[in-house]
């Protein structure tokens, strides 16, 4: 099946904002959106799926919603997506590769750009597992 749009999440933090973004979406421009999440997707096998995804054309755009991550990791980014600073943390990127592939990037990661914002959340480790939703409700980063 071919979608208009996937979002491809890598953490759990990370797919609930890639819902959150599909609710808008959906809510304001009637969009056909799917989100996909893994337990265990990583960011790497995120930008694998990824390109599978382009080569079988799964949909018209794709948005992976991952971590820049620290250190070499970030060097596979760099190389082969076009980044603009949204703020500080924040960043969205184009692939050069791909002209349908969008990636908002948490800058190292979710946690520490939540962080930045103030957001105050007792373990950060929470937002690791499948109540990371909850968590980001309950400080008040996600609508009810």
């Amino acid at each position: 099946m071919s979608y208009g749009i996937m979002l491809m999440a890598e953490c759990y933090a990370n797919n609930c904002i890639a819902n959150m973004l599909k609710d808008t979406l959906v809510s304001k421009f009637n969009l056909s959106i799917r989100v996909s999440h893994k337990r265990k997707y990583g960011r790497d096998r995120i930008v694998n799926e990824v390109h599978n995804m382009v080569e079988k054309r799964i949909a018209q755009i794709i948005i992976a919603v991952i971590d820049y991550e620290i250190g070499i990791s970030r060097k596979y980014i760099d190389e082969n997506f076009s980044l603009s600073r949204i703020r500080e943390g924040l960043w969205i990127g184009a692939s050069k590769r791909a002209r349908n592939v969008i990636t908002i990037i948490f800058d190292p990661n979710i946690e520490t750009f939540l962080e930045a914002l103030g957001y105050h959340i007792s373990d950060l480790h929470e937002l690791k597992g499948e109540s990371a939703c909850e968590k980001l409700e309950k400080a008040g980063i996600l609508g009810n």
